[in-house]
């Protein structure tokens, strides 16, 4: 659905769904969820959402906890490389929430020492500083994501400044923190 309250109504259902499942039902759910974030406007606004709830309620979505290295599955990663492409998306409603779901995965996994470590290889950041390609293309997306047009997608990427900043202990680029500072002179926005 396209409206808000109903839609999250089903991604309620959906996971008390997806909770009962067995972890290899539950990691092809989540490539349905990862391939539903490439269809239709619908679906990626829901796909959006569903990931948000699969990275937060499901268990070790990194694989960080798993006492096997065979078979590991990093089925979050998967969901964190939908949530960064949907960043972009042509719709703002649907960059406004994949924004806003990073900001709240990234918060979320900040928690563990091990899922940080994952995070910031993932973005990019290495040992916190920006390294690889990665951290440039994230701090690009955010360069231009603070100066969008939509507000809302202004604000869920000074949320997810925020809380890149804090996982990165304060290291974040200087062309970011000046985006980030016009932004927050945005009266929509603050």
């Amino acid at each position: 659905p396209d409206k808000a309250e109903p839609r999250a109504l089903a991604v309620d259902f959906i996971m008390d769904v997806v909770r009962v499942m067995e972890l290899r039902d539950q990691v092809e759910f989540v490539k349905y969820v990862v391939k539903m974030t490439q269809g239709k406007t619908n679906l990626r606004l829901l796909g959006v959402d569903l990931i948000l709830n699969l990275m937060t309620l499901l268990k070790d979505p990194l694989g960080v906890n798993s006492m096997e290295e065979e078979g590991k599955e990093t089925w979050g990663l998967w969901c964190l490389e939908a949530l960064v492409k949907r960043c972009s998306d042509v719709s703002a409603t649907i960059r406004g929430r994949a924004l806003s779901s990073l900001a709240q995965v990234v918060g979320f996994l900040s928690g563990s020492d091990k899922a940080s470590l994952v995070l910031k290889e993932f973005m990019g950041f290495g040992d916190g500083n920006v390294v690889g390609v990665g951290g440039k293309e994230i701090n690009e997306m955010l360069r231009r994501r603070c100066v969008d047009e939509k507000a809302i997608v202004r604000k869920a990427a000074l949320l997810l400044v925020t809380n890149l900043t804090a996982l990165l202990g304060g290291t974040i680029d200087e062309v970011v923190l000046k985006t980030m500072g016009m932004a927050c002179s945005d009266s929509l926005v603050s």
